[in-house]
């Protein structure tokens, strides 16, 4: 993964629903460079998907939160909350 790849998967990471020509413009490249590299990125399944990010407002009954981790050499143990 070169510089490129990666402005383009902090592009995303801010905005995943940025339109290819956002992100061409963004980057100074061609359209057809940024389809290629994602097309590329996703492929090699480096880019597994594009996703919403709630209020926790919206959904509260379907946050969770991870409240603490303990672990040791033969277990993980983790606590969900509601």
């Amino acid at each position: 993964m070169d510089e490129l790849d990666q402005a383009l998967i902090a592009l995303l990471r801010r905005n995943a629903r940025l339109s290819v020509a956002d992100v061409a413009h963004k980057l100074k490249v061609s359209r057809g460079t940024v389809t290629n590299r994602l097309r590329r990125l996703e492929d090699a399944q480096v880019i597994l998907g594009y996703t919403v990010r709630l209020r926790p407002e919206s959904e509260p009954e379907r946050i969770r939160l991870i409240k603490g981790i303990h672990s040791t050499e033969t277990s993980i143990h983790l606590r969900t909350y509601r």
